[in-house]
C-alpha cells in the first residue's frame, strides 16, 4: 500500500508529508468492553473537525474528499514504543504499527477519544503537542496513522 498512498499524497499537493500508515489490516477493532476500563485522565479528546466529511474506509484518505486536518500525539511520559487507538461514536480500534516518538491522526467529523498503550498493553498517559492541516509543512516527518 506504500506506492499507492505515496502517489495519493502527492495528488492531494501534500508530497512532503508522511504517508498513511494505518490501514483495515494492520488495525485491530476493538468493542466498548475492550476499552471500557480506560482512564478517562489519560486520554486524549480531540473535537470533530467540521470540514471533514463522513466518509467509510479508504475514502478518507482520498486526495481532495479525505480528511484533512491532523493533530500530533505523544505519550506524556517517554516510552520507546507505543501503539495508538480511537475511540468514535461507531468505531473503535488500535493501530498494531508500534510508533517511536510523536504521531499525527487525522480528525474526522466527530469527537474522537485517543489513547496510547505501551508494548505490554498498559495504557499510557497522551497528549496533543500540535495540529495542523496536510500539506502546511508543521510535522512533514511525524509519521501519519
Amino acid at each position: 500500500m506504500y506506492p499507492f498512498m505515496r502517489i495519493s499524497m502527492e495528488l492531494n499537493g501534500t508530497a512532503d508529508e508522511s504517508p498513511q500508515m494505518t490501514h483495515w489490516w494492520n488495525n485491530q477493532k476493538l468493542s466498548t468492553s475492550d476499552v471500557g476500563h480506560l482512564d478517562q485522565d489519560l486520554v486524549a479528546k480531540v473535537n470533530g473537525d467540521p470540514t471533514a466529511w463522513r466518509l467509510p474506509g479508504g475514502l478518507r484518505h482520498f486526495p481532495w474528499i479525505g480528511w484533512q486536518r491532523y493533530v500530533v500525539l505523544r505519550p506524556r511520559t517517554w516510552v520507546y514504543t507505543w501503539y495508538v487507538g480511537w475511540v468514535t461514536h461507531d468505531v473503535i480500534g488500535i493501530s498494531r504499527i508500534p510508533i517511536v516518538g510523536p504521531v499525527k491522526t487525522l480528525r474526522g467529523p466527530e469527537e474522537t477519544i485517543f489513547f496510547a498503550v505501551d508494548a505490554a498493553g498498559q495504557q499510557l498517559a497522551i497528549e496533543v503537542v500540535g495540529r495542523g492541516k496536510l500539506g502546511d509543512g508543521k510535522f512533514p516527518t511525524v509519521p501519519l496513522h
